[in-house]
């Protein structure tokens, strides 16, 4: 038998009871540290826990402000409470958190911002440049473009928002459309991976009951805290919002080039406008603030605070009081035309406007919904609208594959606007619509007249046009939007630049209002085009008097020879060229002199002209030497470059080929509003082409002066001044002249003023592009105007918005009789 010795060795040695003691001594050692964390120092713990740590955050600098000529505003900073996140609070279930605030927001009606460069809603797409989009794809993927694969590269919205899904980590339990909410604001938190301490800005302006609840429920929100923020405003809104711009995050191309000035990838920056183009005199310096915060992020008290330095002040030579003013003649005029034609023809060449196309229009436009038809509730206009849209739109997509690739919401508004035309949806019913939306007011009498039939459905339309509830644009007709440029002919001012119709850029701050952008981009007038600056036509007869100096200076023709006009010109060979006159009336201007050939707009001149200039020199072959001279003169007054201004513009096209038909404004010329109006700037003071500029000083915030903007001459011609005077004159006569080409709309108008009409045909289903340039006063030149509208029929239009607002800047507050088409020349 074994010894008891013999027993307890074996079972010292044994495995089981040396595991067993490494169990006992693993839970002694845990049992020691235990003790000490929380009887011996469990106090100095708990006090670290709820010790407050300090922070340094960063005070963003006031964005400098932007005044008129005058120092009235365009662009401030108003104070709002705003909602932020502490991205250093760190937070287990981070997307319910998000959520949680997601759904606060949404509940009382705030905005949140929103940069995530993809739609709201499904399906989603990319709201970015091609460039931004392959960045964000090289992001995701963690590869470089040349490494990306064809598939990836070619990722729609819907299919590379699940990608975001996965790069995000966003709980798979989640919607699409919440997972959308909450990958915004995980987005941002992305955007600042590298500055943990950098708060972002969740949404501005907010109501005290957000703030209340938010303060009130820490727990519920860990990280967020209130805070005062300066936003940016737009006082003016619509009105200047094509000059101004607006400002947003910074885009990869901004960063690039402004990384070396201090920006950084999340910075809000100018994105177009002078809040771009003046951005490093706008920008301020940072400061700093340190603080106390718990460790839930709620802030407990500023230690230290080194003040922002706020940006500069921009003064511009707009005229704010002048372009309210200018805005309103050219809104009116295009109301006017609009109301003219409803159910007639006030000439030959206007088709009348019937109830199916202003409603029509209205649709297209997007100022009726669409989209809120096919969302409407029962019981409403809408909603049976919606059936009836539904099965047509099940029966287009069985008829053809055409219609493959676009939205629900797309057919629906193709569909809508054929039943319109058709007449398939009633007049009445439409208003019915309209009243829903809230497109027009409607009071419980007009409701119930509505209903009962005892409103006319035109009249309706009628009266909402002429108050200007409804404005020409909102209804896409021709025409419905133009550009209106003023300036000083000694210094190269803008004082006014009007381009219509335009869009509200405070939609634009802290994120963009995704369903007001997507309105303006299926609006067919395009609201965010900048028509005085990039809006380019044929400039028609306008640019008759550059081949007019420039057949005088080279002595081809002379102030007072004539030329027989005899209807067709057939000297330049085929196709021969024809005078207006004859195509109207199959005869021509007879015997006339350049004056009179400007007066009554005489091609046939124009084209001899011309063709005598090609034949001068030969070398070059006639058609070449003869463009040659064209560009020459026209170079002479900026028709060949940019304008100069502070703002995007498209550059200028001088025409390429047939020069006789290039010497009156056809060829392929193609001009903008702004281009068009140096030109005639030059002209009127003599010869002398300035740069154009908008922006007049820049000041910092304490008032030192930093940039005072000077004329600025490119190039001073020598002209013969009895060349200039007998152009002068013709221009003169198209006003005054007893065969002047709107002679009826400067009858009896008190300030004498020089012009030319101008008109050029684009689409043969649609009006003439309208043109009218001039200056003001005739005999001392201080403004040129130049008036377009697109598709507008006729001349006489812009020539009246040209008339009223020289009488604006001038002062004269009489009301001038209106043209009538039939004695009017064209």
């Amino acid at each position: 038998m074994e010894s008891n010795l013999s027993k307890f060795i074996k079972f010292i040695t044994s495995r089981l009871f040396i595991l067993a003691l490494g169990f006992f001594t693993i839970f002694c050692i845990l049992g020691v540290y235990l003790f000490k964390l929380q009887i011996i120092e469990g106090e100095y713990h708990q006090s670290k826990v709820n010790t407050n740590v300090l922070r340094e955050l960063p005070i963003s600098a006031p964005r400098g402000t932007i005044y008129d000529r005058y120092g009235k505003p365009l662009a401030v900073n108003k104070n709002a409470m705003s909602i932020k996140l502490d991205p250093s609070i760190d937070v287990e279930n981070r997307d319910e958190v998000l959520l949680n605030l997601v759904k606060l927001l949404e509940k009382n009606n705030e905005k949140m911002i929103d940069e995530l460069p993809l739609s709201a809603e499904k399906p989603f797409e990319f709201q970015t440049t091609e460039n931004e989009e392959i960045r964000w794809k090289e992001e995701v993927f963690g590869k470089e473009r040349s490494q990306l694969t064809k598939k990836q590269l070619e990722m729609n919205g819907d299919d590379f928002f699940q990608e975001l899904r996965n790069f995000f980590d966003i709980d798979p339990e989640l919607s699409d459309k919440d997972a959308r909410k909450v990958l915004s604001l995980k987005y941002s938190l992305y955007q600042k991976r590298y500055r943990k301490y950098q708060p972002i800005t969740v949404a501005t302006d907010i109501k005290d009951k957000t703030i209340a609840e938010i303060e009130e429920n820490y727990d519920k929100y860990p990280g967020f805290y209130i805070d005062v923020e300066a936003v940016r405003y737009y006082p003016e809104g619509e009105l200047v919002s094509h000059i101004i711009g607006y400002t947003g995050k910074i885009t990869q191309e901004q960063y690039e080039s402004l990384k070396d000035q201090g920006y950084n990838q999340d910075d809000i920056v100018g994105r177009i406008g002078i809040e771009r183009e003046m951005e490093l005199y706008l920008r301020g310096k940072d400061g700093s603030t340190s603080v106390e915060v718990d460790p839930l992020g709620q802030r407990k008290q500023v230690h230290k605070v080194e003040n922002p330095i706020p940006g500069g002040k921009i003064f511009l030579t707009l005229d704010l009081s002048l372009q309210k003013k200018v805005e309103e003649i050219l809104v009116n005029k295009l109301t006017n035309i609009i109301l003219s034609r409803i159910e007639r023809s006030p000439s030959k060449t206007e088709p009348p406007i019937y109830i199916q196309d202003l409603l029509a229009g209205l649709v297209s436009t997007n100022t009726i919904s669409t989209e809120a038809i096919l969302k409407a509730p029962a019981d409403t206009a809408q909603k049976a609208i919606a059936d009836r849209l539904k099965s047509k739109i099940k029966n287009m997509k069985e008829d053809t594959d055409e219609e493959e690739g676009k939205s629900e919401v797309e057919l629906a508004k193709e569909a809508l606007i054929d039943m319109i035309k058709a007449r398939e949806i009633s007049s009445k019913n439409m208003i019915s619509v309209m009243v829903e939306q809230n497109v027009i007011t409607a009071d419980d009498q007009f409701r119930k007249n509505l209903e009962r039939g005892t409103i006319s459905p035109i009249e309706v339309l009628k009266e909402r046009i002429s108050t200007g509830e409804i404005s020409p644009h909102e209804l896409g007709l021709d025409p419905s939007t133009g550009a209106v440029v003023v300036v000083d002919v000694h210094s190269g001012e803008v004082l006014s630049l009007v381009s219509y119709p335009s869009y509200d850029n405070n939609k634009f701050i802290n994120g963009i209002d995704y369903e007001y952008y997507k309105k303006l981009q299926g609006d067919p007038t395009i609201p965010m085009f900048p028509r005085a600056t990039q809006g380019r036509m044929a400039p028609g007869s306008t640019f008759k008097m550059i081949t007019g100096i420039a057949g005088l200076e080279e002595g081809v023709i002379t102030r007072s020879e004539r030329i027989n006009d005899k209807g067709i010109y057939t000297d330049a060979g085929l196709p021969y060229a024809r005078c207006w006159i004859y195509s109207s009336y199959h005869v021509g201007h007879g015997l006339t002199d350049i004056t009179r050939a400007l007066e009554v707009s005489c091609n046939y001149f124009f084209y001899e002209t011309s063709y005598r200039m090609a034949k001068a020199n030969g070398k070059n072959g006639i058609e070449q030497n003869g463009l040659n001279v064209l560009r020459n003169y026209a170079s002479k007054f900026g028709l060949d470059r940019k304008t100069g201004i502070e703002l995007d513009e498209y550059e200028p096209k001088l025409s390429d080929r047939d020069v006789i038909r290039s010497a009156i404004g056809q060829g392929t010329h193609n001009f903008a509003p702004i281009h068009m109006a140096r030109y005639i700037a030059t002209l009127a003071n003599g010869g002398t082409l300035y740069n154009l500029h908008v922006v007049d000083s820049v000041k910092t915030y304490d008032g030192v002066t930093v940039l005072e903007k000077e004329p600025e001459v490119l190039e001073k011609s020598e002209f013969d001044p009895e060349n200039l005077q007998i152009i002068y004159k013709g221009m003169y006569e198209v006003t005054s002249g007893d065969e002047g080409t709107v002679r009826a709309v400067f009858k009896d108008f008190p300030i004498k003023v020089a012009g030319k009409t101008g008109s050029a045909q684009e689409q043969l289903s649609r009006g003439e592009h309208a043109w009218f340039v001039g200056f003001a006063p005739y005999d001392d030149p201080q403004i040129a105007i130049v008036v377009a509208i697109p598709y507008a029929y006729s001349s006489a239009y812009p020539a009246e918005i040209f008339r009223d607002i020289v009488a604006e800047y001038f002062g004269l507050n009489k009301e001038y009789e209106k043209a009538s088409m039939d004695n009017l020349l064209y």
